[in-house]
């Protein structure tokens, strides 16, 4: 698998479409209306909340008014939060990031609102730059795209809010072939009405509106200076609306949206991004308020800082179920993971009131590079507890993943957890421990792995404090002080990661042997924007002299294959590569002759899009 999973289109495929409709009718919108199943709520005092947000939202019925009994709806999934870079580093630490935004240029004409002025759009617009001057507001009154050939400035406000008319939000896109600099706030939120805005008997009349999509990409790699082509600093928020409706048909919060940002070059976050799942007060159903889904992609380094946490917890419920928890999932398939001073949460929601309510579910945390380096952070994917005395189950624990092709460093003052809810119930146990799977891909070397923190897989407690079942642990390519410390006071049990535990993380070194951990085909899903997948592939016996590489793709796909020595890994450009399968469809493949290298040494490999949206390829190598 590939980091995304994406409902997007291709950027190259997304310009053609929308030019063609700018060529057609310049007055409607060209957007994605792919159903993305993600959701979002108020940032009414919300400035001290986490920088990257795509919690599920609550569903809590307000007993002490007493309109309702706590007894219904559960609480939402939380949604998922993927960063990944696929040639450079990700750098993420609470403190300040080392770079700084660019200045934009605005020559030629563009679409500008300057401060003190309000411009409405509701189209798709070609556009030489765009910018939103401080104290200025775009407003969305319908979706709209806008391709820039140059840069971009939002340091006032675009605001694309659901209304009375339209509750969902907008859907934004801004497609730049220039630097992007968001230093203001874009807010796509779903509507929502305030319990003090109307008066009860109005209230039933309002559901929570669905975040929007909100989809700013970066083309260019080349032409400018160094530094972010995308630099945010503000706000951006595609959050599901809040509901104080008591009437079963529009007691439903808002879904949180969905924000992409990628870029082609690099990319760095020093404001908030938000994409949570409304909050519902007397639902009669739940299974709204779902999380959103935040996703990061460069082709080059993402920078994030001032991070107070990274969350995709699931949300509290008085009702029947706690939400479970989302996915958090950080990859640099090439470069390095370099993680400090900050939390990450995908908790399942609490089971607050209900005397049979369940927690959630924990969720999952995958980390994949070259290099893994985790310091002062606490990553918890427990599940949630059941709080009332007489309540019901605690939620199971969630997933841990971490992974590393060439080095991983969890510090001494690095905790995880995924532990089972509690419960208060003394007939009932806690919930199940969940997993922790720790991989060291450098199969030569036990000490490419260096685990000094802790981590606890432990099984919930109830109410005369016995245990659900502990989870488990399994780890590859370990040493002894590193599994002592993986096994903590608590004795949990270890044991090695199996073919199944390494599916998830272990996709971009390959090679022909059945007895290694690295599998010799892998169908994977190009991330959006940059649409490119890179392989090492391991020569792993003496008397292998050639590796074919293939690969297959859907119908009406097209990737182009690209083979090189190890000193390509990583590189965007195709001429850096000595081999290259470029047919019409996704159907290529090439001989290498590997007979010049040693056993342990590898050769490159990138799977590159070619104009049209891959939804999935398969990638296989043969050995002969």
């Amino acid at each position: 698998m590939s980091v995304f999973q994406p409902a997007l289109r291709s950027s190259s495929a997304l310009r053609a479409l929308c030019m063609d409709a700018l060529i057609i009718v310049t007055l409607s919108s060209c957007l994605r209306r792919d159903d993305v199943n993600t959701t979002g709520t108020s940032d009414k005092g919300d400035a001290s909340r986490p920088s990257l947000d795509a919690r599920g939202g609550e569903a809590n019925s307000d007993v002490i008014l007493g309109r309702r009994t706590a007894s219904e709806g559960d609480g939402g999934a939380g949604g998922s939060i993927r960063v990944t870079t696929s040639g450079g580093s990700i750098t993420i630490r609470q403190g300040a990031i080392a770079a700084s935004a660019q200045t934009p240029s605005f020559t030629g004409t563009g679409f500008d609102v300057q401060p003190g002025q309000t411009v409405k759009a509701a189209a798709a617009y070609h556009v030489e730059w765009l910018r939103v001057q401080e104290g200025g507001t775009l407003e969305l009154v319908e979706d709209a795209f806008f391709l820039v050939d140059g840069d971009v400035l939002i340091a006032g406000q675009v605001v694309g809010r659901g209304d009375k008319h339209a509750i969902d939000g907008r859907d934004l896109t801004i497609d730049s072939d220039g630097i992007v600099n968001i230093t203001g706030v874009i807010d796509c939120g779903g509507y929502e009405v305030g319990r003090e805005d109307l008066p009860p008997s109005r209230r039933t009349q309002f559901a929570g509106g669905h975040g929007g999509e909100i989809y700013i990409s970066s083309q260019e790699t080349t032409s400018i200076s160094p530094g972010p082509h995308i630099f945010v600093s503000g706000r951006i928020a595609a959050n599901g609306g809040d509901t104080f409706s008591t009437d079963s048909d529009t007691a439903r919060p808002g879904k949180g949206g969905q924000l992409l940002i990628g870029t082609f070059g690099s990319l760095a976050v020093t404001g908030r991004l938000s994409a949570r799942g409304g909050k519902c007060y007397f639902t009669a159903d739940g299974n709204e308020a779902l999380g959103g889904s935040i996703e990061i992609v460069a082709a080059s380094s993402v920078q994030i800082g001032g991070v107070r946490e990274v969350t995709a917890n699931g949300g509290d419920s008085s009702g029947g179920t706690g939400g479970a928890g989302g996915s958090v999932l950080l990859e640099a398939p090439v470069g390095s993971l370099d993680l400090d001073d900050f939390d990450i949460e995908c908790r399942g929601g609490r089971s607050t009131f209900a005397t049979t309510g369940e927690a959630g579910a924990g969720g999952t945390a995958t980390f994949t590079a070259a290099t893994v380096l985790m310091t002062n952070m606490e990553i918890d994917a427990s599940g949630g507890d059941a709080v009332r005395a007489d309540s019901g189950e605690g939620g199971t624990g969630g997933t841990v993943q971490i992974a590393g092709t060439t080095a991983i460093t969890v510090g001494g003052d690095v905790v995880i957890h995924a532990d089972g809810g509690q419960t208060n119930l003394a007939a009932t146990h806690g919930g199940t421990g969940g997993t922790l799977k720790v991989i060291n891909l450098d199969e030569s070397s036990s000490s490419a792995l260096d685990f000094d923190g802790a981590a606890t897989v432990e099984g919930g407690k109830d109410a005369v404090h016995s245990s659900g079942a502990d989870g488990s642990i399994c780890v590859a390519g370990s040493n002894t002080a590193s599994n002592i410390k993986l096994v903590g006071n608590n004795n949990f049990p270890i044991s090695n990661c199996t073919d199944d535990d390494l599916d998830d993380v272990v996709v971009h070194d390959m090679d022909c042997e059945d007895n290694t951990i690295r599998p010799a085909d892998v169908t994977s899903t190009l991330p959006v924007i940059i649409g490119v997948d890179f392989f090492r592939v391991i020569k792993t016996s003496a008397s292998t002299d050639t590796v074919t590489v293939s690969t297959t793709g859907e119908d009406g796909g097209n990737v182009d294959l690209y083979t090189g020595p190890d000193t390509v890994l990583g590189s965007l450009s195709t001429g850096a590569y000595t081999q290259s399968s470029t047919n019409s469809d996704s159907t290529e493949s090439i001989d290498v002759d590997v007979s010049g290298l040693a056993v342990g040494d590898f050769f490159s490999v990138m799977v590159r899009e070619r104009f049209t949206f891959v939804e999935q390829y398969t990638i296989t190598i043969e050995c002969e």
